[in-house]
């Protein structure tokens, strides 16, 4: 049988022994096990994966492609910015509500 042994570097401690088969729910933590951290994971992923995506069209706009833009057609240019300061911005008011819901409750 399995056990799990936790001990301290003193020798004034006694050395504690636990079974493997008296531990419960060892990995709750997973989504699988739980409906919290199903949510939290695919809530924090979809955020991660827009946050990428921003990331993307910010380095694709700052890139030669995207400043060639600018010198041939700078109104749009300027609308392709403003629609992603816009997306940009939706992004950080999910994050706002997320946040707290999430990690601080």
């Amino acid at each position: 049988m399995k056990s799990i042994r936790f001990g301290l570097d003193k020798a004034d401690h006694k050395e504690v022994t636990i079974q493997a088969a008296e531990i419960k729910r060892l990995n709750s933590y997973e989504p699988k096990h739980s409906t919290f951290f199903g949510i939290y994971y695919t809530i924090t992923g979809l955020h991660a994966a827009h946050v990428f995506g921003g990331i993307i069209v910010m380095l694709y706009n700052l890139l030669p492609i995207g400043i060639a833009t600018w010198h041939r057609d700078r109104e749009q240019f300027a609308n392709r910015i403003e629609s992603f300061g816009l997306f940009w911005h939706f992004v950080d008011l999910v994050w706002i509500f997320l946040f707290p819901i999430l990690y601080i409750l």
